[in-house]
């Protein structure tokens, strides 16, 4: 039985009505049964909790306080899975409290979730990162992904969010270099388009699903519009896995 994922980052700027609508349209046609977001609001957590509250439960911690703050949340199917544990990181020297680089522009975070899918009872880390623009900053953020994730309890790992570099960047190279491996490049059927659109302004691929331990059917990032709109300045990723 395969896990069916989704990877989104819905553009933090408050919604209008018509975009609002246009995202959740695209997340529930896509169903999926996990889903790793970025760059949420208390706006748009409310949205989502208000849509989607009894399918999904919403786990993760905003990156700091403030009526603008933002959560890079795991949102899991409560019918499907079990949270063991969740914990939010942030992509400092000192992970376990609110902070930052020094050369970070923002405060960044990663919301780490223990899933166990109730069929089998087979469990899964779970991660939604967002990195920082800043390339070195992002290289550094990378290393210190890398380092939470080793502390974790080793099992089967889905790493996916908006890292804001492409694969040429430094802090793609350390990932990649690691044990996780980009779904693009192993899964058996794959269909892709830039991640990151910009409105139909700039094109280019900063959002990834990393793996470790699983076994990637399929990896589809298709260029979503609802009624010729784009519903937010990414792509959504999509991937189907078994473990």
């Amino acid at each position: 039985m395969n896990h069916r994922i989704l990877s989104y980052n819905l553009y933090s700027p408050r919604p209008n009505d018509a975009r609002r609508d246009r995202v959740l349209s695209v997340i529930r046609e896509i169903s999926p049964d996990i889903m790793g977001l970025q760059e949420i609001t208390p706006v748009w957590k409310a949205i989502l909790e208000k849509e989607f509250g009894r399918r999904y439960a919403f786990v993760g911690d905003a990156r700091e306080e403030g009526r603008d703050c933002e959560y890079a949340p795991v949102l899991y199917n409560r019918r499907k899975y079990d949270c063991l544990d969740w914990k939010t990181y942030w992509l400092s020297q000192t992970p376990e409290q609110p902070s930052k680089l020094e050369i970070s522009k923002y405060y960044r975070i990663c919301t780490v979730a223990k899933l166990k899918r109730k069929t089998d009872g087979k469990t899964l880390l779970f991660v939604s990162v967002h990195m920082d623009y800043v390339w070195d900053a992002a290289e550094e953020q990378a290393k210190i992904l890398l380092n939470i994730l080793d502390r974790c309890e080793e099992m089967p790992t889905v790493v996916c969010g908006d890292f804001n570099c492409n694969g040429e960047s430094p802090a793609y190279a350390t990932l990649a270099s690691s044990r996780f491996r980009n779904v693009a490049e192993i899964a058996e059927m794959t269909a892709i388009t830039p991640t990151f659109t910009s409105f139909g302004k700039r094109y280019d691929t900063i959002d990834f699903v990393f793996v470790d331990r699983v076994a990637a059917k399929s990896f589809v990032v298709p260029e979503v519009k609802v009624n010729g709109e784009y519903p937010s300045d990414h792509n959504p990723l999509i991937c189907e896995f078994s473990i």
